[in-house]
């Protein structure tokens, strides 16, 4: 990434933290920033468009919502018997992609470059 893109995120990802202040920076720098950086922000407008991604990855709330969002962070223990059939397949799934780069149909993700060490640390 150019010095210029890297800018470009940071700005981006300033303003983010402007419009949703509440928000956790895991939460923006991990889910927000990748999809403003895709789909433009802020999201404006989304709730009443059916084509625009934001409506859904918002779940239709505006931002005026989710500034009233109050964040708690858990660390909770994962294990399998607390997970339903279909979560435990797209564990197995994730730790396919991490482990071997095989790409399977429930899990459309990049990998991150540190993704491996994160993996590993869970």
């Amino acid at each position: 990434m150019s010095k210029q893109q890297k800018s470009k995120v940071q700005e981006l990802k300033t303003q983010i933290i402007k419009d949703l202040p509440n928000f956790p920076e895991d939460v923006v720098e991990q889910f927000l920033l990748p999809f403003a950086e895709k789909l433009g922000w802020p999201p404006g407008g989304c709730q009443n468009d059916p084509s625009n991604r934001w409506k859904y990855l918002l779940l239709s709330n505006d931002l005026d919502y989710w500034r009233q969002l109050k964040w708690n962070k858990k660390t909770l223990k994962l294990t399998p018997h607390k997970l339903l059939p279909t979560d435990i397949k797209i564990v197995v799934d994730l730790m396919r992609l991490m482990f071997w780069g095989k790409r399977l149909s429930l899990v459309k993700c990049q990998i991150p470059k540190n993704g491996l060490s994160v993996f590993a640390r869970i």
